[in-house]
């Protein structure tokens, strides 16, 4: 075989393959969507059993109760994630009734099983459904779960029992989350913002633990921005002290989410950062909170050589009134030859996104300042 054979032969190989994977890719997504097809239709149909029971009669239960329990593994799978959305919207009377018939179906019975099944999302599902049942067998099953291999299969069984007002020790839910670094996770910043809203007492405890990692303090400093207790404030004036950038710009961020304006100092120190992340977020925090007094720092800081620090401090002082804008409106009217006026270009553009800019006013003649 000489040489333009090889390149032939090879060249017609490499297509084919093309057109195998491009054949597979199809077919994967043909089962895709006909699968979503069918869970939605499961769900439509099971959906309206338990709706239908719930406002129903005994007998119509006991029909409800048939065609539940004559559902196949996919059914199963559906009726728990349908199952697990319901529980967050019904409350009393409707609540009992729907677990009193998932009951009577061996429904948590089956769940409690599945929790030693193979596979993991199956064990995921089951313990997410099991919030529905608050006795001490379920209990003692779902903390048994936070050992499980699978670290979203944990990070479920953590969200589970704090439904059902069981939630571990939080050392220990820190430790076994820790285990499975599942606390960069969505689920997880989750789960700690509803402690913070609940129970921010906890979150003090890990935040000055000496033992505490710097994800669990990030993870803390985020959490902070649902709390309703200010005495979070005092964690995260220290956290945005920190040596660590990412600890700075979270804290940062809660505390422009707070809004509470004892934070002037803290962000007032930011706007000076050697880390032009922390400048932005800091201006941006500025803005959310409405510290007037650091308007003459914003306005410093549009001629910053970040692009983001001079968009955040410019954004900011449109949020402080008749101060702020007056700042924007004298800085785009000068030409200035630090970093080739950007800092004249970003308040005039501003001030055109919210209107305010007098072209001939505020530009005069200067050409360049009108590329915004």
């Amino acid at each position: 075989m000489n040489e333009l054979q090889l390149i032939w032969w090879t060249s017609l190989i490499l297509a084919f393959a093309s057109l195998l994977v491009m054949l597979i890719l199809v077919l994967r997504r043909l089962m895709d969507e006909r699968t979503i097809r069918r869970d939605q239709h499961l769900r439509n149909i099971i959906q309206q059993i338990l709706f239908s029971y719930m406002n129903a009669d005994w007998l119509s239960g006991q029909k409800d109760l048939k065609n539940l329990m004559n559902l196949d593994k996919a059914g199963h799978q559906v009726l728990r994630r349908l199952a697990t959305d319901l529980c967050h919207l019904i409350q009393g009377q409707e609540r009992e009734q729907l677990t009193g018939l998932l009951d009577r179906t061996g429904f948590r019975d089956e769940c409690l099983r599945d929790l030693l099944s193979s596979h993991h999302e199956r064990r995921r599902t089951a313990v997410s459904a099991l919030q529905l049942f608050a006795d001490e067998k379920t209990k003692a099953a779902l903390l048994r779960a936070m050992d499980d291999k699978d670290g979203r299969v944990r990070l479920a069984a953590a969200s589970s029992l704090k439904e059902i007002d069981a939630m571990p020790e939080a050392k220990l839910l820190v430790r076994k989350l820790e285990e499975k670094n599942m606390l960069h996770t969505r689920d997880a910043r989750t789960l700690f913002r509803d402690m913070a809203r609940r129970t921010p007492q906890v979150l003090y405890q890990l935040a000055v633990a000496n033992d505490s990692s710097l994800r669990l303090k990030i993870v803390i400093a985020d959490a902070m921005s649902e709390s309703s207790d200010f005495r979070v404030l005092e964690y995260l004036y220290h956290f945005a002290n920190d040596a660590n950038l990412n600890l700075r710009t979270t804290a940062l961020k809660s505390l422009g989410t707070l809004q509470h304006p004892g934070a002037a100092s803290v962000v007032e120190h930011a706007l000076e950062d050697a880390q032009w992340q922390v400048r932005a977020i800091a201006a941006a925090a500025a803005g959310q909170i409405g510290l007037e007094n650091l308007t003459p720092q914003l306005a410093r800081l549009i001629d910053d050589d970040n692009w983001w620090v001079r968009f955040r401090s410019a954004e900011a002082l449109t949020e402080l009134g008749t101060r702020g804008l007056q700042a924007l409106r004298e800085r785009a009217s000068v030409v200035s030859h630090v970093n080739d006026n950007a800092g004249g270009r970003m308040a005039a553009l501003l001030l055109d996104e919210h209107g305010l800019l007098e072209l001939q006013a505020v530009m005069g003649n200067d050409k360049d300042t009108l590329h915004v």
